[in-house]
């Protein structure tokens, strides 16, 4: 309840203009840094006890990861099938990660600058590897999420999911 109430919280630091991308990462940054400043990790959906991170570690590791684009312009959650759910889960993860990581670069300030204008003020292919380097050397990539992700069926397709079916390629659907 706690981190549902933070989460919410976090999406009026967006407005009600910014992307649905910005609104979630603002969100799940929120709640990842208000709850580790008291030594605490965050149990609920998305994180499942892993840091933003972790997960985005290990979606890269594994040919997972959606690329940085393609989460910026996702368009809202859906769950409409295994694949979409996947994706937009993995977008409040990379959503969160890239926010905490640009405004750790570059400010609070030029933050609320991106928000505003809804898009980062760097090119995205630079931003995405800069990025990416910072996860790597922050993340954990060597987890199992068979033990993070809550024991349900719908979390079950999550662990191995193949990358072939959620067709990852910068240029894909």
């Amino acid at each position: 309840m706690e981190e549902d109430y933070l989460h919410e919280l976090g999406h009026h630091a967006t407005g009600h203009d910014s992307t649905f991308c910005f609104k979630e990462g603002m969100a799940v940054y929120t709640v990842e840094v208000i709850l580790e400043s008291e030594g605490r990790v965050v149990r609920a959906w998305p994180f499942f006890g892993r840091s933003t991170s972790d997960w985005v570690a290990y979606c890269d590791a594994h040919g997972l990861r959606l690329p940085l684009e393609r989460a910026l312009s996702w368009p809202g959650f859906s769950n409409a099938t295994p694949a979409r759910d996947f994706l937009s889960w993995q977008v409040y993860i990379i959503a969160g990660s890239v926010c905490r990581w640009y405004a750790a670069q570059y400010g609070a300030r030029e933050l609320a600058r991106c928000l505003a204008r809804r898009r980062f003020l760097r090119a995205t292919g630079e931003l995405e590897s800069e990025w990416l380097r910072t996860v790597g050397a922050e993340g954990d990539s060597a987890f199992d999420p068979i033990y993070q992700f809550p024991g349900s069926p719908r979390y079950a397709r999550f662990i191995e999911f193949p990358a072939s079916r959620l067709r990852l390629n910068p240029h894909g659907a």
